[in-house]
């Protein structure tokens, strides 16, 4: 997984530092739209999908995430609602950061 070797190698060591391992369940919300995310992630195991709902309810899938993909990485840099929901379509394993590790420094 050339990507996360690559991530972690160049990320300050605080950022490094501050990633564990977090598992989600089938279907568990890993992203919530409209919801504040202070979390990034890096997919290790399983696959995820982004989507979309309109509000006339439409779900359409704007990303697919595989390992190695990382997300949450926008709501980092600019704090408020997720614009988009990802759930794993089976048991899912990611190395997840608190947002604060890229604030403080």
């Amino acid at each position: 997984m050339k990507q996360l070797t690559d991530f972690m190698e160049s990320a300050p060591q605080r950022v490094s530092d501050s990633f564990e391992p977090i598992r989600f369940e089938a279907g568990a919300p890993i992203l919530w739209e409209g919801e504040e995310d202070r979390w990034v992630y890096l997919l290790l195991e399983g696959s995820a999908e982004g989507y979309l709902q309109s509000a006339q309810g439409t779900v359409s899938s704007v990303f697919y995430y595989q390992p190695g993909s990382l997300f949450g990485e926008f709501e980092v840099f600019a704090p408020g609602a997720t614009s988009s929901t990802s759930r794993p379509s089976a048991p899912a394993a990611c190395c997840g950061c608190r947002a604060t590790a890229f604030w403080n420094g």
